[in-house]
């Protein structure tokens, strides 16, 4: 982009294979590398072959085959028809190799907790 520092424009990049590092590797920015498939269960397992599993989106005009594949994929936030965002009230992190545990909701708050259990004459 024309402006200082080390910034990239939104990008879609086409007609890459399994093994290129767009595909394989985790990446933070505006780059979205696009697989095509044949079936949804190929599409699936691609998705699930990785190390990685921070958030994956779904797109479809069915709803209900959009959950269906959502509930099969390995990623910490599941988005349908859309993607990015979190609420605090949900739970946010990832799967694999994308983090472990869980920041926000109530299972974020319960990761900071220590919990003490004192054991005493009569309890």
């Amino acid at each position: 982009m024309d402006r200082p520092g080390y910034f990239i424009a939104p990008t879609i990049v086409t007609g890459l294979a399994e093994g290129a590092r767009l595909v394989d590797e985790e990446q933070f920015g505006p780059v979205l590398p696009i697989l095509g498939f044949d079936i949804e269960e190929e599409a699936v397992a691609r998705a699930n072959a990785t190390r990685f599993g921070l958030g994956a989106s779904v797109w479809s005009g069915d709803q209900a085959r959009a959950e269906a594949v959502a509930r099969q994929l390995e990623a910490g936030t599941v988005w349908i028809n859309g993607h990015g965002g979190a609420t605090p009230d949900l739970p946010f992190g990832g799967f694999k190799e994308s983090g472990i545990g869980r920041g926000m909701g109530v299972a974020g708050l319960r990761s900071y907790a220590e919990i003490r259990v004192v054991h005493g004459a009569g309890t």
